[in-house]
């Protein structure tokens, strides 16, 4: 990614010649004042990086302090040469960025499915520690009427894998490694429920994770851990529940009972998602037509 991924995006805007190019990734930023110099650029800052680097278990103490000098250097990147900053979280909403929240495209996921038998949970995301991996695998213990299906990749595939036998659970977790966005939700479209147990970490404490928006889309309920970002919008919302490992088991117990009961509070989510249109791609497509229209200073 570090190495390949820019040269590859080096070589497709010079071939290419875009009018417009948008950096989804903080490595690509610094593209700014060597490549990019008729084009207008759009930055997408999609998380405090600076909190981030806290949910690393890979990121030694010693070697922090030149990751948060990589970060204060992107940030001066883009307030010096970005025509235009967008950002996932109000949170970290600078001066002049834009907010575009992550909602996504009701487009891009399939339409809802019918439930799968036995009855499946799903996760979809990196598979990690701070992302609730062994609340889940907790949760599958306590509720032996549900199997779960992970999908998205690891950063320990062989712990991963060793946690699951250990526990006695191989016949009852499935993990799908990396798969296609339409394949992900595929699978996320057919269960019982999705799950969101992130950790208390500086960098989820606030977030609100895609994932709960793309549940909602597909029409399952969302099971989340009880952080201040994602619990408000899932109690708000009415399409899901928030809690300690004990009470979401006795949740989705109560949907393997009742499956109906389910889908009414996963159809809740998904008419909240609907219906709360922030006009995302308006906003979106107003700051790049203004960018691409702005005459060029002398």
């Amino acid at each position: 990614r570090f190495i390949l991924g820019p040269l590859k995006a080096y070589y497709l805007i010079k071939r290419l010649k875009p009018v417009c190019v948008i950096l989804p990734d903080p490595e690509l930023h610094l593209f700014l004042p060597f490549v990019l110099k008729k084009e207008v650029v759009v930055v997408d800052v999609h998380e405090d990086y600076g909190l981030v680097i806290e949910d690393r278990s890979w990121v030694h103490r010693s070697f922090k302090p030149f990751l948060v000098f990589f970060i204060q250097s992107l940030v001066f990147v883009r307030s010096r040469w970005a025509d235009v900053v967008l950002v996932a979280d109000a949170s970290i909403q600078g001066e002049g960025a834009i907010h575009i929240s992550n909602r996504p495209n009701p487009s891009d996921l399939p339409a809802e499915s019918s439930l799968e038998l036995p009855p499946r949970l799903v996760y979809v995301g990196d598979i990690r520690k701070s992302r609730g991996l062994n609340e889940m695998l907790s949760l599958i213990e306590l509720t032996p009427e549900v199997h779960l299906d992970l999908i998205g990749p690891c950063e320990n595939s062989d712990d991963l894998k060793n946690s699951i036998q250990e526990r006695g659970l191989s016949n009852r977790i499935t993990w799908h490694g990396r798969c296609t966005y339409q394949e992900s939700w595929k699978i996320a479209a057919k269960a019982l429920a999705g799950l969101s147990l992130l950790r208390p970490t500086p960098a989820f404490k606030d977030a609100v994770p895609t994932k709960v928006w793309e549940y909602w889309a597909v029409a399952i309920p969302v099971l989340g851990s009880d952080l201040p970002g994602q619990a408000k919008l899932i109690v708000e919302s009415g399409g899901g529940f928030v809690g300690e490992i004990q009470e979401l088991s006795s949740i989705i117990s109560s949907f393997v009972q009742d499956p109906a009961f389910a889908r009414k509070v996963g159809h809740i989510g998904r008419s909240y998602y609907e219906n709360n249109d922030d006009e995302n791609e308006k906003r979106l497509v107003s700051a790049i037509k203004a960018a691409i229209e702005k005459e060029p200073e002398e």
